[in-house]
């Protein structure tokens, strides 16, 4: 499980920023409210640092048509919001977000891409790391939680992941290997609830909705082979519930809701 905080964030980005300005460099300092900001480079070896301090700020930052591009972020305050992309190969993204109310949008494309994201949301510190490996993958990850924690991996290409965690003390881990596979992830709850999804294959595809409010729910999915689909529900038991589903092979489907 992949944890890390905002401060460690800034430290590792102060002591990464002087050796990577080359090519076309952007950097950006805002503090106060209400600001926002628009970076679009499209060379390569693109350099680009947004620092933003205080409450209501939005940040849209898009690197595109280049290759070994890196993005330093860094947000401290309530209500901010990062719309993200990548594409390309070789290229890095380090987010940082501080205090309450966050919103990241975060997509990568091309070979060997990387993407840490740390929140800290409420006063408390909330992870979520996801790494890229291949082409025109999607993937898209918000986090409004305390002490929640997402860790997620792709490699292979055409893939799209979506999760979505609103939770206190939550966990999702997840990884899929292979092509053209989706997944959808929603958790909600604030007792310690917990959701882990291995895909290995192509055109495979899983829809995970679950809550743990007064027990704890968990949900592990494992998918092995190609053109399979799994959908786990479990929001109907308040007390928390427990669900296991494992494919294997070609063209299967399957479903639990509790």
């Amino acid at each position: 499980m992949f944890s890390i905080k905002p401060l460690a964030v800034a430290t590792l980005l102060s002591a990464s920023l002087p050796a990577l300005a080359e090519m076309n460099t952007s950097e950006i300092t805002q503090e106060g409210d209400y600001h926002s900001a628009v970076v679009e480079q499209t060379a390569t070896s693109s350099y680009a640092s947004v620092y933003q301090q205080e409450e209501y700020h939005r940040l849209s930052l898009q690197q595109s048509q280049g290759d070994s591009n890196y993005a330093a972020i860094i947000q401290k305050g309530s209500m901010n919001q990062i719309d993200f992309s990548q594409s390309g190969d070789n290229n890095r993204a380090e987010i940082g977000q501080g205090s309450a109310e966050h919103i990241i949008n975060a997509s990568q494309t091309g070979s060997n891409n990387e993407l840490f994201i740390a929140q800290d949301s409420s006063g408390y510190a909330s992870s979520i790391r996801s790494s890229t490996v291949g082409n025109d993958n999607s993937v898209t990850i918000e986090q409004n939680t305390v002490l929640g924690s997402i860790d997620y991996s792709v490699e292979g290409d055409s893939n799209i992941i979506q999760v979505r965690q609103t939770t206190i003390t939550e966990t999702i881990e997840g990884a899929t290997n292979g092509n053209s596979n989706t997944v959808d992830i929603t958790q909600t709850g604030q007792y310690n609830g917990s959701i882990r999804i291995a895909q290995n294959g192509d055109f495979n595809d899983v829809g995970l909705v679950q809550a743990s409010y007064e027990g704890s729910s968990h949900a592990i999915v494992n998918q092995s082979g190609s053109f399979n689909k799994a959908y786990v529900e479990q929001l109907l038991n308040s007390n928390g519930s427990n669900a296991t589903l494992s494919q294997t092979g070609i063209g299967n489907s399957a479903s639990i809701i509790q």
